[in-house]
């Protein structure tokens, strides 16, 4: 069992999450007693090849105490009732063990069943990997790969215009660092670039956040205490993932601002590789890479032995019955450092 924390605080790991933070609490009337958040933050992402804000409905939290309670409904006439919604959409992520949200969702779909709400629409399935770091150095391909500078920036927003565009909901970012929480704990010497001659053809960068949310073993099952020690020798013979001790904090490190021309996987293979080359020896035990499941980039992924991976449901949230059906099936983005 795996405790996904923040520290320093809850709102630094919010500010990463958005550059417009909005976050509402839900507050029990006769005791004051907070039950409940969510938040629904604006960032700007290319959305039918514009660069739009858009709403990330996110961290929804509900005290145990009220689940079978109205205030799920209450929160939705809550955005509803107060324009947060309007007549734009939003952009969500439902983790397949979020089983209760997954049937409400289901719920919400039949239409005697929708209460007034807004509408959840399917948009794709989302795959996000967990990627053990391969102990022996790897072929880094075609291309060359090196880390970027300040002098790369008009290179790379060129880059994010031209390929960030083609995918919906793709982070529109300026690069702009200094003192912007939304960038917090980022340099340009995280982004590594694919160069094919002089021309600039991908970059991802890499995050270390730690220091933002942790995500801590809290617990194992009878089965996995039993199992565990057996586990580890095996993961430790084969490079393979090895279980902690209960309370250990995970390191690794999150792949975002994947961008890579025509979507080619040889060059996502590439930084891949330059990533995992530089560190394979250091203290990151993993890294983990978020995906459209129709995304060809998971061509790349499929390469690797050594990973876990958890599977989503990506969802268009409008305040109308139907939206442009080309929205639920165009590829999308999602960055996995900002979920």
């Amino acid at each position: 069992m795996l405790t996904f924390e923040r520290s320093p605080d809850f709102f630094t790991g919010s500010k990463i999450q958005s550059e417009n933070m909005q976050t509402y609490t839900c507050v029990k009337k006769n005791s004051g007693e907070i039950v409940g958040v969510f938040s629904v933050g604006k960032r700007r992402v290319f959305y039918q090849q514009e660069i739009k804000n858009v709403r990330y409905f996110s961290d929804l939290r509900i005290d145990p105490k009220e689940r079978g309670s109205r205030l799920l409904y209450q929160i939705g006439r809550y955005i509803i009732d107060h324009g947060i919604l309007g007549d734009d959409v939003a952009q969500t992520i439902v983790f397949a063990d979020n089983e209760v949200m997954l049937k409400l969702i289901d719920k919400l779909a039949q239409p005697e069943k929708r209460m007034s709400l807004f509408k959840f629409f399917p948009a794709g399935e989302y795959i996000s990997y967990m990627v053990k770091f391969s102990s022996g150095r790897q072929s880094e391909g075609d291309y060359m790969v090196r880390k970027a500078g300040t002098k790369d920036i008009t290179q790379m927003q060129s880059l994010v215009l031209s390929e960030g565009s083609k995918k919906e909901f793709f982070p529109y970012y300026d690069f702009n660092f200094s003192g912007n929480d939304y960038y917090r704990g980022l340099a340009f010497d995280n982004y590594y670039l694919a160069f094919k001659g002089e021309e600039l053809v991908g970059m991802a960068g890499v995050w270390d956040q730690h220091s933002i949310k942790q995500t801590r073993i809290y617990d194992y099952s009878t089965s996995y205490k039993m199992l565990r020690p057996a586990l580890n020798i095996y993961g430790r013979l084969t490079n393979g993932f090895i279980l902690p001790s209960k309370g250990t904090v995970l390191r690794y490190l999150t792949i975002h601002s994947i961008i890579i021309k025509n979507n080619e996987s040889a060059i996502f293979d590439s930084i891949l590789n330059k990533i995992n080359n530089d560190f394979r020896t250091g203290a990151f035990d993993y890294f983990l890479v978020g995906l459209d499941e129709r995304d060809s980039l998971n061509d790349s992924m499929r390469k690797f032995s050594n990973k876990k991976i958890v599977k989503g449901r990506h969802f268009i949230v409008a305040n109308k019955d139907e939206i442009e059906e080309s929205l639920q099936h165009s590829l999308y983005y999602l960055e996995a450092a900002r979920i």
